[in-house]
């Protein structure tokens, strides 16, 4: 009866000593481990930042096509720089602590901190690996995208169709951020026709100070015929060596706001060897109308 007394007293005892002695182990373990614990970190802090990298050409990429980034991938990319912000602090800190009267509580205090975050950020970086290709999305082509699309343009002057893709149109026209609208459909579908009457709207309600309106560029289309209609617009033509496209350029800079309509075109269209401005920061009072038979 005594021996298992003391058995369990034993038992008992072991325990006890353990759940005292596993937390003061611990404890001095940040430590005894301060400089691993301070590499980890530091590491972790690289990865962070490869990481982050990677997701910025993502995010770059989509962008440049006009695609749409997910919340959370934005929120992810902000957090993790403000993380990678913060270890200059960390390192300040630290830098403090060898200097200071209480080295082992200043050691102690930031051996912990790193071993926690360096936990909190590898799971920071498996979060980043988790998106996949989840990064964009495509959003709805007439509502985001500056392009308006449309197949269909049977019975045009009658159809419901007709006034929908107009009025689509002309509300593109007014968005300040749309800088090119696209319309297809096939020959002989009703497009020219469409756009004679938005260039006509324009001018009635006085959206552009200027509308150039070329039509019937065809299936192989001259650039120099392009350059030649344009000026005649503005009651000019060419010299025999005059850089035309440099000319088209200075014209229609001149203009604070301006529309040019390009129709019936079958191909791929260099609006730059044409002179058009069409990136964002070349002229953002230019908007440019296409139609095409293919997309």
């Amino acid at each position: 009866m005594v021996e298992i007394c003391i058995s369990v007293v034993g038992e008992v005892a072991a325990k006890v000593t353990g759940c005292l002695l596993d937390p003061i182990t611990r404890q001095f373990g940040y430590l005894f481990n301060y400089r691993r614990n301070i590499t980890d970190f530091n590491q972790q802090i690289h990865s962070l930042g490869r990481a982050r990298e990677r997701l910025q050409i993502d995010v770059d990429a989509a962008n440049r096509q006009g695609d749409e980034i997910y919340l959370y991938v934005q929120e992810w990319l902000t957090s993790a720089e403000e993380i990678i912000q913060n270890r200059d602090g960390f390192n300040e800190d630290e830098k403090k602590a060898s200097k200071s009267c209480f080295y082992l509580k200043s050691r102690y205090r930031l051996s912990k901190r790193a071993k926690r975050d360096a936990v909190e950020i590898a799971a920071k970086i498996n979060e980043a690996r988790d998106f996949g290709n989840r990064v964009f999305y495509r959003p709805h082509p007439t509502s985001v995208l500056p392009f308006i699309i449309s197949s269909s343009f049977k019975d045009y002057e009658a159809s419901e169709s007709r006034e929908s893709t107009f009025n689509q149109i002309m509300e593109a026209l007014r968005n300040e951020e749309m800088r090119m609208i696209g319309v297809w459909g096939m020959g002989g579908v009703g497009k020219t026709t469409l756009v004679k009457q938005v260039a006509k709207k324009s001018e009635e309600q006085k959206l552009f100070h200027k509308v150039i309106v070329v039509l019937d560029i065809t299936e192989k289309p001259d650039i120099s015929e392009i350059q030649g209609r344009i000026a005649s617009q503005f009651g000019s033509k060419f010299e025999v060596d005059e850089d035309r496209a440099a000319w088209v350029r200075k014209m229609l800079k001149k203009v604070e706001k301006i529309l040019v309509i390009l129709d019936d075109i079958w191909g791929k269209l260099d609006l730059g060897k044409i002179g058009i401005p069409h990136d964002e920061d070349d002229h953002k009072g230019c908007k440019v109308l296409l139609t095409s038979r293919v997309i």
